[in-house]
């Protein structure tokens, strides 16, 4: 049976507290429409109970300003929170009276011993996706114990087993190509599976 964006997030919250959902972006490119589905379902979400907004993209002085002034502050154009249809996305949510809540990894923060690797490293991107996921267990600690979250990520972080590719893409000259996965280059490890493993909770993920 088909179900509507508005159906699957009440299936979501009817089984778990927290309800992750993605979008797809590379770079600043990205679908527009995956953030017009996040926004559209924002009010069901709401009838159900939740009032909290998590979001990879946010950063803590704007979910800060945000959540004080109960509008989107302008950003810098070369960022996710300056495009329209995030900000519309975001302001949505302000309006119905919810609370941002930024996750995302300090990535001035990486351990030095990884940074000599790159930030586009399997080891870096591991520490980022941890980080992720213990701020969002942080954050939920911190409310009531039967707060309910809504989890807004890019991409596949939400996924809840670590991923065993052999290979692997990576973009060259701007373009996205398939190679061989080096035998010692570690798995991935995403936020989604290391927030199950931290928390308890197993998170209702809508991809």
């Amino acid at each position: 049976m088909w179900r509507t964006p508005e159906g699957l997030v009440e299936i979501g919250f009817s089984r778990s507290r927290v309800v992750m959902m993605n979008e797809c972006h590379d770079g600043l490119k990205r679908n527009s429409y995956a953030r017009e589905i996040g926004r559209r379902i924002l009010p069901t979400a709401h009838q159900l109970g939740v009032r909290h907004l998590a979001m990879e993209a946010l950063t803590v002085p704007f979910a800060a300003e945000s959540n004080h002034t109960r509008q989107v502050p302008e950003y810098r154009n070369d960022s996710y929170l300056a495009q329209p249809e995030m900000r519309a996305f975001i302001q949505t949510a302000i309006d119905l009276g919810w609370m941002l809540i930024p996750y995302e990894a300090d990535m001035s923060q990486v351990p030095p011993e990884l940074a000599v690797k790159g930030n586009l490293s399997d080891e870096v991107t591991n520490w980022r996706e941890e980080v992720q996921a213990r701020n969002i267990v942080l954050a939920l600690q911190a409310l009531p114990p039967d707060t309910k979250l809504l989890v807004w990520c890019g991409n596949s972080h939400h996924m809840k087993e670590i991923h065993h590719d052999e290979q692997f893409m990576v973009k060259r000259d701007e373009k996205w190509v398939l190679v061989p996965k080096s035998t010692d280059a570690p798995d991935w490890i995403p936020m989604g599976y290391q927030f199950r493993q931290m928390s308890g909770i197993d998170p209702f993920t809508i991809h």
